[in-house]
């Protein structure tokens, strides 16, 4: 199984025990689908969900181990230079589950 099929497996599992809120599992299913890692802003673009939430749904991710900071680069909404975030290698995680 591929590390995309594995995170979207563990994705269904978390949404269905409700280890993620509503917004969580919106943002993680967004980075799930994106091609690079998003920023805060583009993950606002992609969802829809206020900036402020935004902010607190990614920290909530970050510090629950589902998502990662990444190389530093221009943030396509703002164009300026931030730290984007992808969702975190879950197969090297398979003892949280």
């Amino acid at each position: 199984m591929t590390a995309r099929a594995t995170s979207i497996s563990v994705y269904h599992e978390l949404a269905d025990n409700g280890e993620l809120s509503r917004q969580e599992a919106i943002i993680f299913k967004a980075l799930l689908a994106a091609v690079k890692p998003l920023t805060l802003r583009e993950i606002k673009q992609a969802t829809g969900i206020d900036i402020n939430a935004v902010s607190g749904r990614v920290n909530g991710l970050k510090a629950k181990g589902f998502v990662v900071e990444r190389a530093t680069r221009r943030c396509s909404v703002t164009g300026r230079m931030v730290t984007p975030v992808a969702v975190a290698d879950l197969n090297a995680q398979g003892e949280l589950f």
